[in-house]
């Protein structure tokens, strides 16, 4: 997938959990078990934080500028809304606080062939959460709610299956970019598949 098509598809990915959470018969992302906390504080801006622990230990925040995967024990990745480039962490404890874009500020690009791979790795996590999660969403909504989605975006890229299979694709080109990483490590190496419920 190229550059171009990839940042679009994030944006309209973002543009979906907006959607979701703005559903007139109730938001979606709250029905799904994320918690809803708003920014504490009126005086600065920030973005109300969605955050859900799934049954892997590993847990998922999104703001209005981006997402954050989380591991207990391999760190995070973030990725911005305008600039989908994971960047790493090698601790979570900062997420909880964070209500801002300069989150990033924390966040690095991976230099390591180890922190590569696990970069590569939380990456592919995270787009398999994203097609679980659309998944999810059409069996609850229907395909009509993501078409009206999609109408309302002002650069769609296609219908739901479309955008599904692009997500797919996206996935099947990080597994295999991640097991190649993970062959080539020489410190040892590291889980690489990952079951999903």
């Amino acid at each position: 997938m190229n550059a171009r098509r990839l940042s679009r598809l994030v944006k309209q990915q973002f543009w979906f959990f907006g959607w979701d959470i703005r559903r007139p018969v109730g938001n979606l992302l709250l029905e799904l078990g994320f918690q809803r906390t708003p920014n504490p504080d009126a005086t600065r801006a920030g973005s109300t934080r969605y955050h859900a622990e799934l049954s892997s230990g590993d847990t998922v925040t999104l703001w209005g500028f981006g997402v954050c995967w989380s591991t207990p024990d391999r760190g995070s990745i973030y990725v911005s809304r305008l600039k989908p480039e994971p960047i790493y962490l090698e601790t979570c404890n900062l997420i909880p606080e964070a209500w801002q874009a300069d989150i990033v500020n924390t966040f690095h690009r991976a230099g390591s062939p180890r922190e590569r791979v696990i970069v590569d790795d939380l990456t592919l996590r995270l787009v398999n959460w994203v097609i679980a999660y659309e998944t999810e969403i059409f069996q609850r909504c229907g395909d009509d709610y993501r078409q009206q989605a999609i109408a309302a975006w002002r650069d769609p890229l296609g219908d739901p299956l479309t955008l599904l299979q692009s997500w797919q694709e996206l996935r099947d080109q990080l597994a295999a970019g991640a097991l190649i990483g993970a062959a080539a490590m020489t410190t040892g190496p590291l889980p690489i598949a990952v079951s999903y419920e």
